[in-house]
Parts: C-alpha cells; sequence; structure tokens
C-alpha cells in the first residue's frame, strides 16, 4: 500500500485523526482512513473526507484490543498507548 499520497488530517490542536487516500489523481476524491490506515467510509469529496475524520476523532483506540499469536491459549488483551509513523507502542490492558 503506497502512504506517500495520504493527506493527513489533524484536530485543531494538531492531533492527527486520519488520512485522506486520493482515489483519482486530483484528490476530488478520497477514500477517509483512520489513524491505523483502515478505511472508514466509501470514496467521498474531499472537504466531506476530512470533516467525517475530525467528527469521528481517535476514540476507537480507546477500546481494548486482542493480539491474537494464532490460538486461542496465545491472546493478550492490549491497549494502544501511542500510534505514530514509527509504530504503535501497546501496553496490557
Amino acid at each position: 500500500m503506497n502512504i506517500t499520497t495520504w493527506v493527513r488530517v489533524q484536530r485543531e490542536d494538531g492531533e492527527t485523526v486520519g488520512y485522506l487516500d486520493p482515489a483519482d489523481p486530483d484528490y476530488q476524491r478520497v477514500t477517509p482512513r483512520n489513524v491505523l490506515g483502515h478505511a472508514v467510509a466509501d470514496d467521498c469529496d474531499y472537504l466531506d473526507g476530512e470533516q467525517l475524520l475530525v467528527e469521528r476523532g481517535i476514540s476507537e483506540l480507546m477500546n481494548s484490543w486482542v493480539l491474537d499469536a494464532g490460538s486461542c491459549d496465545a491472546t493478550e488483551l492490549l491497549s494502544i498507548v501511542e500510534v505514530s509513523p514509527r509504530g504503535i507502542v501497546l501496553a496490557n490492558a
């Protein structure tokens, strides 16, 4: 997945809330993506995508997450502490 064309969307306080992935070369249509890179809506126009991400925020990161090592015996309940271009920092939930 080529993320070099994605546009970072930030709240007024500078916190990144997601990205707009261009669906066409002139960015008229974009795919809104959360901070983890998952699409959160169908393609839409740029301003609608930006507004959606700002309103949606990053509250989903506060959920508990399950790390699955491939078996029921090897799962762990984790919390996301930090998300950055360098990676994701996790802690026991």
